[in-house]
C-alpha cells in the first residue's frame, strides 16, 4: 500500500469499481482511490491535492480527504462506493476513523438522497453522451463494436442503482452488489452484446424508467445531523494529523 503522495500522507485506501458491484472476472484491473490529509500549504493555500495514474501497470486517483467529505455531502456515487469497498483499508493512526466511516456508512449513503439522484443522473447521461468518442484504453472497443461498452455499462448501472436502492427500502449495499442471478443485463452490456444501432434506445429506456423515482428522491430530506458529524469528524482527523 502506498503511503503518501508529495509528502501528503494517505489516510484511507480503497478498491472500486466492478469488484465491488460482483461484476469483475478474471481481467478486470484493480482500480483503488487513494485519501490524502492536506499539508499545512495546503490548507493555508486552498490547495485541494488530486492526482490520477492510468497505466497497464496501476490504476488509481488521489483525492484530499477534505473533498471526500465535500463530495459524500453531495451525494456523489463513486465516493459513497469507498464506504462499501470490499478492500478498504488505513494507515497508521487512522483505522478508528476507517471503522467508524463504515458503521455509519448506510447513514452517509442515505445522507443526501436528492443530491445522489441528480448525481448517478448527470453522471448517466455523460456516458451516454460519450459512447462513441472512446479513450486511450476504449478506443479499439468502440471500433469494433461501435461504441464504448464500459461507458455503456456504468451509463446503465448508475441508473440502475437509484432503482436497485429505493426498490431495497434505502439499503445501498445490496443496490450495490449484483447477485448472480441480477448480472445479466450488465454483463450483456459489458460484453457489446447490443448492436450499436440498439444501445442508445435500450440506455434511453432506462432512463425513462427511473424517471417516476425523481419525486420519490426529492422528497426526501437532507441528514444535517449525519452530515455535522461527518464534517466535524474529517475535521478532527486533518487536525490529529498534525500531531502525529
Amino acid at each position: 500500500m502506498i503511503h503518501h503522495f508529495n509528502s501528503r500522507q494517505v489516510a484511507l485506501a480503497a478498491l472500486v469499481g466492478s469488484h465491488n458491484y460482483n461484476l469483475n472476472t478474471a481481467t478486470s484491473d484493480e482500480d483503488w482511490k487513494y485519501l490524502i490529509l492536506p499539508t499545512f500549504d495546503d490548507l493555508y493555500d486552498g490547495i485541494y491535492y488530486a492526482h490520477a495514474c492510468n497505466s497497464p501497470s496501476q490504476d488509481f486517483t488521489v483525492h484530499d480527504l477534505r473533498r471526500f467529505c465535500q463530495l459524500l455531502c453531495k451525494g456523489n456515487p463513486y465516493f459513497l462506493e469507498i464506504l462499501f469497498s470490499i478492500k478498504v483499508y488505513a494507515t497508521e493512526h487512522h483505522d478508528d476513523f476507517r471503522k467508524q466511516l463504515i458503521m455509519q456508512r448506510e447513514k452517509l449513503a442515505s445522507m443526501n438522497r436528492p443530491a445522489l439522484f441528480r448525481a448517478c443522473l448527470g453522471h448517466s447521461k455523460e456516458k451516454m453522451k460519450n459512447l462513441r468518442k472512446g479513450t486511450a484504453t476504449t478506443k479499439a472497443l468502440v471500433l469494433q463494436k461501435g461504441y464504448d461498452t464500459k461507458e455503456a455499462l456504468h451509463a446503465y448501472r448508475l441508473l440502475d442503482l437509484l432503482e436497485r436502492y429505493e426498490s431495497y427500502e434505502w439499503n445501498f449495499a445490496k443496490a450495490l452488489w449484483y447477485k448472480e442471478e441480477e448480472q445479466a443485463p450488465l454483463r450483456a452490456l459489458k460484453n457489446g452484446d447490443l448492436q450499436h444501432k440498439e444501445i442508445d434506445k435500450y440506455l434511453q429506456q432506462k432512463l425513462q424508467s427511473i424517471e417516476p423515482l425523481a419525486k420519490i428522491y426529492q422528497s426526501l430530506p437532507v441528514d444535517q445531523e449525519t452530515q455535522s458529524w461527518l464534517e466535524e469528524r474529517v475535521r478532527q482527523e486533518v487536525r490529529l494529523s498534525f500531531f502525529h
